[in-house]
This record gives C-alpha cells, sequence and structure tokens, in this order.
C-alpha cells in the first residue's frame, strides 16, 4: 500500500470543503476525516484508537470489537483511496504515452508479442480455443456481506465523482456528505458475517459478482482485445 496514505490529517490541514480528492493523501485524509466523524458519533470511546494512541487494555469485549471493526473500515478504506490513486496514474499514462505504455494490459502485451514475431491471427486462433469458467470462493466467515461490497463499491465511485473540477462547493458539499453517509451505513450494517452464511447468502453474494462486475465488465474487455488485435 502507498506509504502515503497511511498518515492521518493533521489538525493545519486544509478542510474537507477545499480538498479535491485529485491526490492520494487528499483521497485517504478525505475518508479518514469522514470515518472519524461517523466513530465521534456513534462509539467516541474509539477514536484514539484510530489516531493511534489508545491504551485498550481497560476495553471490553463489545468495545474491543468496534474499536476492530473501525480499524478494519479504515484499512479497507485506504485500499480504496489506493486503487483509486492507481487508476488515475493509469489514466495519466493512457494520457500522455498510450494504451500499449501500461504494463499488463492487452495492447501493452500484443505490442511486446508482435516485436517477438508473433502474428495477431496466431493470437486470435489461440484465443478461439479457450474456455473460461467463473470460480468464485471465499472463507465462509470472513466474506463481506453483499450490501457492504456494494457500499464499498459506491464509496470508491463518489471518491471518483470528488477529482471532477466541475462541482461548485454546494455540491462538493453534498458528495462529501453522500460519501460519509456511505462510511455510516457501513458501520452500521457490519462488514463481517458473525455466524456461517447459509447457502441462500453464498449464492447471493456470488450472484452479486455477476452483477456488478462480470456482466458491465466482459464486454469492455473483449472489446479492449479486439482493439489491441486489430
Amino acid at each position: 500500500m502507498n506509504e502515503e496514505l497511511k498518515q492521518p490529517r493533521l489538525a493545519t490541514d486544509p478542510p474537507l470543503a477545499v480538498l479535491s480528492g485529485t491526490s492520494a493523501k487528499e483521497a485517504s485524509d478525505i475518508l479518514f476525516q469522514l470515518l472519524l466523524e461517523v466513530v465521534r458519533q456513534h462509539q467516541p470511546e474509539i477514536e484514539p484508537v484510530l489516531k493511534g494512541g489508545a491504551n485498550i487494555s481497560g476495553f471490553t469485549p463489545e468495545l474491543m470489537a468496534r474499536a476492530l471493526q473501525a480499524q478494519g473500515i479504515w484499512f479497507q478504506l485506504l485500499s480504496i483511496a489506493d486503487q483509486n490513486a492507481a487508476m488515475r496514474r493509469r489514466r495519466q499514462i493512457e494520457r500522455t504515452r498510450g494504451r500499449d505504455a501500461l504494463r499488463g494490459t492487452f495492447a501493452h502485451v500484443l505490442a511486446e508479442a508482435a516485436r517477438e514475431g508473433i502474428r495477431p491471427k496466431d493470437i486470435e486462433k489461440l484465443l478461439s480455443g479457450l474456455r473460461i469458467r467463473p470460480v468464485i470462493t471465499a472463507h465462509p466467515t470472513e466474506s463481506k456481506r453483499v450490501t457492504v461490497l456494494e457500499k464499498y463499491r459506491r464509496i470508491y465511485l463518489l471518491l471518483r465523482e470528488l477529482e471532477m473540477p466541475r462541482w461548485t462547493e454546494r455540491e462538493r458539499t453534498a458528495l462529501l456528505d453522500d460519501l460519509r453517509d456511505q462510511i455510516e451505513l457501513v458501520w452500521m450494517t457490519g462488514e463481517l458475517h458473525l455466524e456461517k452464511p447459509t447457502v441462500e447468502h453464498e449464492v447471493s453474494r456470488g450472484l452479486h459478482f455477476f452483477d456488478e462486475s462480470l456482466f458491465e465488465k466482459a464486454p469492455e474487455m473483449l472489446a479492449l482485445l479486439e482493439g489491441a488485435l486489430a
């Protein structure tokens, strides 16, 4: 994870309303401050835990569980900020140097293959014989609830929206309020199943990835592959 994301905001840092979210540090600052607001409202005793200065020896089991929950949410939010920063860097590389400069993309791999004398039609022939099947596995007690996965997805999309320079101050404030609401919903829902999920829960979780990822991204991936082979 990017080291600059790990440091929380200082009291002298600018308020959230003036942060654009266009840097990894700003994105993590926004998420950290909003999580602190949620914790202050629902469980103020564990705010020092997030700030790294708490003595947890006197915590009750319930309070310890809440502290662990807050830290788990924060690590997930850090991951979202890191992913957002990585995607922003990739978009910048594609704009300035072209898609074939992005390592791991179809354009990059096929350009490397062409330099090695491998023809696109040979690759097409190999691809036509492939059979791809999704395999979805999860630890029965650690898989996140589908509702929480959806909320984290919403948080990621809102963070992307905050990067846009077109918003007025009023609109940015509304986006920040929405972002805070999503973090609060994660807190209130709970990330993990406290009991073994039923078969229905597991099926629902698997279908979530079809609805939110596979059906949307498969056509996009095929279009990128066809473009790289052209």
